[in-house]
């Protein structure tokens, strides 16, 4: 700011020594009045314009400063995510392969029931054929008891009348 005020009174002195022959002290006056008053509002507005640039600078470290926190917080976020990521996919992969575990031994345990059943059936036909065997057996040996039965009733008889006889 030094520097434009030196500036300033260099255009000034400039000026004022160039129109000081041609024209009076009062409107060099004037014309230096002028020149002030046209130098001051153009620093005015300099200085407003670099406060309203200090003010935007600062406003946008600001922001900058948001944007980097929010940045880092983001970075940090999909960091964990990626690392949860991760571990979803690997507990993925444990249970994919414990599925697979599973249904291979599902279908060994269907096999071994399939084996069971044959086995069951052939075991209860068998059974069957047993009590249908026993069944006719017992047939037999009921006809046979009838049989002998009705023998030793008869050969009761035959002692009664024998010893009735007598």
């Amino acid at each position: 700011m030094m520097g434009s005020g030196s500036h300033v009174q260099a255009i000034k002195s400039s000026r004022i020594s160039s129109y000081t022959a041609s024209t009076t002290d009062s409107e060099c006056e004037e014309e230096v009045v002028s020149l002030a008053s046209m130098v001051e509002k153009i620093m005015k507005n300099l200085r407003l314009g670099i406060s309203q640039l200090r003010r935007s600078l600062e406003e946008s470290r600001s922001a900058n400063e948001r944007l980097q926190s929010l940045t880092q917080k983001q970075a940090q976020m999909i960091e964990d995510n990626t690392l949860y990521i991760k571990e979803l996919e690997d507990m993925d992969k444990v249970l994919t392969q414990n599925v697979e575990e599973l249904l291979m031994e599902i279908k060994e345990i269907e096999a071994e029931v399939a084996r069971w059943r044959e086995a069951c059936e052939l075991e209860v036909e068998a059974g069957k054929k047993e009590v249908e065997e026993r069944g006719k057996l017992v047939q037999t040996l009921f006809c046979q008891y009838e049989l002998f039965l009705s023998n030793s009733h008869t050969k009761w008889e035959m002692i009664e009348r024998k010893l009735g006889l007598l």
